[in-house]
């Protein structure tokens, strides 16, 4: 069904903050969804909901998620020698852990994973400070 993914999960969200906010929402995908604004939440999904260009593209770009795109790449991560350093929320319910291990095994430049216990799979937005300090140790030790 055509926008079954914006019309049923976004648009409702869009309404209604709380749900937004909720596991069931996007808040989902936080550490912490109580520190979601009503302004984020609209930056986020608003355009998806209100541009009928957005929900078509965006249910064409979940449809294509169903398989792990990971092991297809495998042969060109592993040709690719840049130092790289893995930084996982080991909340995400999205995306297993298992993924942070593979990714590990398989760049040949891995610096190792660091596993952010509590962290959720938008950490990055949360914690930006946790991503910048693993940045400059990686470009610093890593030559990049």
């Amino acid at each position: 069904m055509a926008n079954a993914l914006v019309d049923r999960f976004l648009a409702p969200q869009v309404a209604d903050k709380a749900l937004a906010r909720s596991p069931r929402g996007l808040g989902g995908a936080y550490t912490w969804p109580d520190r979601l604004t009503e302004e984020t939440i609209d930056i986020y999904l608003r355009p998806l909901v209100d541009d009928p260009d957005s929900k078509a593209k965006l249910e064409e770009y979940t449809s294509s998620l169903r398989a792990n795109p990971l092991p297809p790449a495998r042969d060109a991560l592993c040709r690719w020698r840049g130092p790289a350093r893995i930084v996982w929320g080991m909340k995400d319910p999205f995306f297993d852990t298992k993924s942070a291990d593979w990714l590990d095994k398989n760049l040949p430049g891995s610096r190792g994973i660091r596993r952010l216990e509590e962290a959720n799979l938008f950490f990055p937005e949360e914690m930006p400070d946790v991503i910048a300090e693993e940045a400059i140790v990686l470009w610093k030790n890593g030559h990049a």
